[in-house]
């Protein structure tokens, strides 16, 4: 067997072999590899009467260093201090650049000097090094699809949607959900979907669930529209054309604010009538967005979205899983994503919500509510409902509820289709007319109905006057014309 240090280089079947820790090939950054062919290996044999052999073959011959040398001692492994050091870092969540500086600090305290010698003074891979090993230590097996195996069918099985496993004939598929994901669900239903301008994540989502709308993120339609005017083939690149690409920006910020398909074609019409001495800004806007003003316009989205205009969110939510539950390190290994997932990420979400539940973190999003909320309960407080007139439309009750800031201004309300015409109802978001409305319904139900109550007079109207029509049967999801102008709503 060779002298010096060995580390095992190439394992197969019933075959091992160690090569010198000092082979691979020398390169001008490297101060450990030197090209040296020392090995030895070993093949297990079964013979007769399954008698076990071990043949083995050694080269010891050692190039381009001496082993026995104590000054060639550059490769050594990392101090045992020096490791434990790292760890401690690894286990608390330290970033990878921060490890490295305190390393380099420790050095110096501990008086050494030489930036050769590996054993005081570590690289960022050997970082990355020592925590795989600590990685390795909760791995319920070497291979990561039978560590992640192990993982479904036990410590996680209540979580698993679905699985199935990798094999020649058939892909790896796993669809997880944790009980916040699921009450997520549950409470926002699949109404809608938020993607990027990815037509193939489009499509696929309009074939698994036809019933629902697909909605394009405000941030990225403006992002892909800004992109595009910096380029020399939109003709308004340039600093000399910086008011004019800002026009078209405002221009498109007022075609987002369109809460009707013929509001957004009158408006079509005059951006090509404003920028006709641009043709190419016109052809971009009528080939890429035009025709699909329903997934990033107003009148698209005319239905409770969670009062969510982008996708943000959830991307920063792979931001946070990159650099605050991975820290920064690339993940080589399914089994440690799934155990991120499904403890470090859930448990982190889940005090959160704690926090919030009690009133130690902010909650924009109940906050919001909460702030529609007491405007609804000022209007109440105010006499509002002597102002209310009750308008019976097709037997189901609606509503005209004037505006708090303007004498002049009414607004058509008629909770059962969650319809308001007010700025904020024509968004698709809770508005306080709607939810003064549910208060009033609370205190006198004779005037103000319950919900309940509309809805079965809505559906003896539709059934008997077949006012729908079947949007998606093998869900049972049909599609009713409102009330109130061109918009249709889902009931499934």
């Amino acid at each position: 067997m060779p002298g010096g240090p060995i580390q095992c280089k190439d394992r197969k079947r019933d075959y091992y072999k160690f090569n010198c820790i000092r082979a691979g090939e020398k390169s001008r950054n490297s101060y450990r590899a030197v090209g040296c062919k020392a090995y030895v290996s070993f093949k297990v044999l079964k013979c007769w009467k399954d008698h076990t052999v071990i043949v083995q073959r050694t080269y010891d011959k050692h190039d381009g260093h001496d082993p026995s040398d104590p000054k060639d001692a550059h490769f050594n492994n990392i101090s045992s201090d020096l490791r434990r050091k790292i760890e401690e870092l690894l286990s608390l969540g330290t970033k990878p650049a921060i490890i490295l500086t305190e390393c380099r600090k420790w050095a110096k305290e501990h008086g050494h000097r030489d930036l050769h010698n590996r054993e005081h003074f570590v690289t960022p891979r050997d970082i990355d090094s020592v925590r795989t090993c600590m990685m390795r230590k909760k791995h319920f097996n070497c291979g990561d699809s039978q560590s992640v195996h192990t993982l479904l069918n036990g410590k996680h099985q209540e979580h698993v949607l679905f699985y199935q496993p990798y094999t020649s004939d058939q892909e790896l598929m796993i669809v997880l959900q944790t009980p916040v994901m699921k009450s997520n669900m549950e409470n926002c239903a699949k109404q809608a979907f938020m993607v990027d301008k990815d037509f193939a994540e489009i499509n696929a989502l309009q074939k698994v669930f036809p019933e629902s709308a697909i909605l394009l993120c405000w941030y990225h339609v403006l992002q892909a529209v800004n992109r595009w005017l910096s380029k020399s083939e939109s003709g308004v690149h340039g600093l000399s054309n910086t008011q004019k690409r800002n026009e078209i920006i405002s221009f498109f910020c007022k075609l987002k604010a369109c809460t009707s398909e013929d509001d957004f074609k009158a408006t079509s019409a005059e951006f090509c009538q404003t920028f006709k001495q641009y043709p190419l800004v016109c052809q971009y806007f009528q080939k890429h967005w035009e025709g699909i003003g329903h997934m990033w316009c107003d009148y698209g989205r005319r239905f409770s979205h969670a009062r969510s205009e982008t996708n943000n969110v959830i991307e920063r939510f792979f931001h946070r899983l990159k650099y605050q539950f991975l820290s920064g390190y690339t993940n080589r290994r399914l089994d440690d994503l799934i155990e991120v997932l499904l403890g470090k990420a859930d448990d982190y979400f889940s005090v959160i919500k704690t926090l919030q539940d009690v009133d130690r973190m902010k909650n924009r999003f109940a906050d919001t509510l909460s702030q529609v909320s007491d405007s609804a309960s000022r209007l109440m407080e105010s006499g509002w409902a002597l102002k209310i007139t009750v308008k019976n439309s097709h037997g189901v009750n609606a509503y005209q509820v004037p505006s708090e800031s303007r004498e002049d201004i009414v607004y058509d309300v008629c909770p059962v289709e969650s319809y308001c015409n007010c700025t904020y109802g024509l968004r698709g978001l809770l508005c306080k007319h709607l939810v003064l409305l549910a208060k009033l319904a609370e205190v006198d139900n004779d005037i103000y109905p319950n919900m309940e109550t509309d809805i079965s007079t809505l559906a003896r109207i539709a059934v008997k006057e077949r006012h729908y029509f079947v949007h998606c049967e093998d869900l049972k999801v049909i599609k009713m014309p409102s009330l109130f102008g061109n918009l249709f709503f889902c009931i499934g």
